[in-house]
């Protein structure tokens, strides 16, 4: 006799007993009487990302070269509410749990602290010393791509740095585009909303392809394993988490300290927070990344407030992933400003700063000792996202999260470097 088929699951359960819990969640929601804010956006957002996800890792194409169910999960919920199946009402709840209560900062403070965390100290000094030159040697590349291409497609040189370039490579909308815009205008004295509505479609199109491309990057390591670590970026062999070799957690870690390795992960980024009141230009998500290198490389916090750190992290990683991207595809993609954009030399452009940028990224890390993949992935592919939810629809259609850190520092100070670097070639290419 054949072996029984193992029975399909959805998020643990029993594809029949997800079903009836999905069905209660769906009917609160179109009658009117899902509860706002966590307690009705969470299992929404749950039963949103699970079918999404469940759908995009099956799908032939997708699953094999765009990143799968990830992908489908952040377009698919934004196509959701582009076309109007999710009720209003739902979606401003939604809206308000992941913009308005803090929670994107819980997450990306959760999830960044905690792999810098589980990185070996030797591995991230290495890294570090070698990983900002590498960003900004990329994006050099990336923007003589774009003025290239512009001025010879017509649409100039000048204009495709100022307004396809450095707006792809800003660090997405609040910490790119929207000073970006009020800096030109006040420079040209244009109507900063004009200029920042010419830019958007910039940066949603680059977040959209630099998401897609997660999911090719990966599936070129695939075929090309020389190229990549799995998931770790500095290309030798001490290139070790904490979870192995001499950092590794031995059994399993106290739930009483999940408390302190919560605590310590967002007090990191209140104090990025804190150093962001005295110098604006550079975010707080960039302090934070800092700060929390500090504290890893000092090694200042005993070893079980870091294990905590870094198996809370995993916890989420695991759990709340599928409800982070949903809630991002919700509130972050407007696939209306994609389509808008929509023209063959746009495409071009857009394309080309997202493309050059990788391909430097991969060829400049392998030179100075990277993993060609992942730094494609980090420096390049994340340099030319929406920010942190980039960062992770990114890393999540690559399939390597524990790279965050490393994306958090090409959004976050490599951002900051191109917002300044726009100020001087601003005044520079008048």
């Amino acid at each position: 006799m054949g072996q029984a088929s193992s029975p399909i699951k959805v998020m643990g359960l029993d594809v029949k007993v997800f079903g009836i819990f999905a069905l209660i969640v769906f009917a609160l929601t179109y009658f009117g009487k899902l509860p706002t804010g966590m307690a009705g956006a969470v299992p929404l957002l749950l039963v949103i990302g699970s079918i999404l996800g469940f759908i995009g890792d099956r799908l032939p194409i997708i699953k094999d070269y765009f990143g799968g169910g990830p992908i489908v999960i952040l377009f698919g919920s934004a196509a959701l509410v582009l076309y109007q199946v999710l009720p209003k009402a739902a979606v401003d709840s939604v809206t308000f749990f992941i913009n308005k209560t803090g929670f994107l900062d819980f997450a990306l403070a959760t999830l960044i602290t905690g792999s810098l965390f589980g990185t070996d100290r030797k591995t991230l000094l290495a890294s570090c010393l070698r990983y900002v030159p590498c960003i900004a040697a990329a994006q050099i590349v990336g923007l003589l791509c774009v003025a290239a291409v512009g001025e010879a497609i017509g649409f100039g040189y000048k204009q495709a740095i100022l307004y396809i370039g450095m707006p792809a490579m800003g660090g997405g909308i609040t910490a790119g585009a929207i000073p970006m815009s009020k800096m030109f205008g006040d420079v040209l004295k244009q109507d900063p909303q004009t200029i920042f509505s010419s830019m958007v479609s910039a940066v949603a199109m680059a977040n959209a392809m630099a998401i897609l491309g997660g999911g090719l990057v990966n599936r070129i390591g695939l075929v090309k394993p020389s190229w990549t670590g799995n998931g770790k970026l500095l290309a030798v062999a001490s290139n070790e988490n904490l979870a192995e070799e001499e950092d590794k957690v031995e059994g399993p870690v106290d739930v009483k300290m999940y408390g302190a390795g919560i605590l310590v992960s967002l007090s990191v980024l209140f104090a990025g927070y804190l150093a962001m009141k005295v110098t604006p230009m550079i975010h707080a998500y960039a302090y934070m990344v800092i700060f929390a290198v500090i504290l890893k490389l000092t090694a200042v916090l005993p070893k079980s407030v870091e294990e905590a750190g870094y198996q809370w992290c995993q916890l989420c990683l695991k759990n709340f992933v599928l409800l982070l991207l949903a809630g991002l595809g919700v509130t972050m993609i407007d696939l209306n400003a994609v389509f808008n954009a929509f023209s063959f030399s746009y495409i071009l452009m857009v394309g080309t700063i997202v493309v050059s940028t990788a391909l430097a990224a991969g060829v400049i890390g392998k030179l100075i000792g990277f993993n060609p993949i992942e730094a494609a992935i980090t420096v390049g592919l994340c340099s030319t996202d929406m920010g942190g939810s980039g960062d992770l629809a990114i890393l999540s259609a690559a399939k390597r999260m524990e790279l965050l850190p490393f994306s958090a520092i090409s959004t976050r100070i490599g951002g900051a470097m191109i917002l300044a670097l726009s100020g001087f070639l601003l005044q520079a290419l008048l």
